[in-house]
């Protein structure tokens, strides 16, 4: 994953934290429930590949 689109998907999960913040402070939790899982599953994705992509350079020496 390149570094523009992993700052896209880093600025959509941002963008959905905020907004869950926002339907916490109004009471609307099950909406802002579901806002925060897509935001985590949307930095988890980018964690998970990185995570792949150092290990895949371990195995190969460290380049």
């Amino acid at each position: 994953m390149n570094k523009r689109l992993q700052g896209q998907k880093l600025n959509e999960a941002i963008y959905k934290l905020e907004s869950a913040r926002n339907l916490i402070k109004t009471n609307h939790l099950n909406h802002a429930k579901q806002q925060i899982h897509e935001a985590v599953a949307s930095m988890g994705s980018i964690v998970h590949k990185k995570r792949k992509k150092n290990a895949k350079s371990d195995l190969n020496g460290g380049v």
